[in-house]
């Protein structure tokens, strides 16, 4: 992450375990490089599966696919990151995700997603200080 809170393209390559010369040449061939999931998502899109080194090695399949609760904490994590910044943009961006990943999981994988609070808060549609930047709505 840079001081503004930002993906880096460095950070974004630990995440999807490519070299930064890799982020580099696919970011010229069209990968976004400011989410880890729309980078997945156009990797799958435009990549030959056998050619990506998680096919020759799931080891190194980034964790958004390998685990779901990683990726949903790690997730939660940016969002605090992002609220403690008051950097509202990536913050709804991120709740939005959380909102859409959380309805997928299983009971187990629920059970083990550890968010701080105020993003639950945020996910409920409680007030908070994301409340004027946000159209995120209270559930009855």
């Amino acid at each position: 992450m840079h001081a503004n809170g930002k993906l880096s393209q460095a950070a974004l390559g630990r995440e999807l375990n490519l070299s930064r010369a890799m982020v580099t040449k696919l970011k010229q061939r069209g990968m976004p490089i400011h989410s880890v999931t729309e980078a997945i998502d156009w990797r799958k899109a435009n990549l030959d599966p056998g050619l990506v080194k998680a096919v020759r090695r799931p080891e190194l399949m980034p964790a958004i696919e390998r685990d779901r609760v990683a990726a949903v904490n790690a997730l939660g994590a940016l969002a605090s990151d992002d609220l403690a910044a008051k950097d509202w943009g990536p913050f709804v961006e991120r709740v939005e995700k959380l909102r859409a990943i959380l309805v997928v999981l299983t009971e187990d994988e629920n059970d083990r997603v550890r968010l701080p609070l105020q993003i639950w808060d945020a996910l409920c549609g409680f007030p908070g200080p994301w409340s004027a930047h946000t159209r995120f709505e209270r559930a009855n």
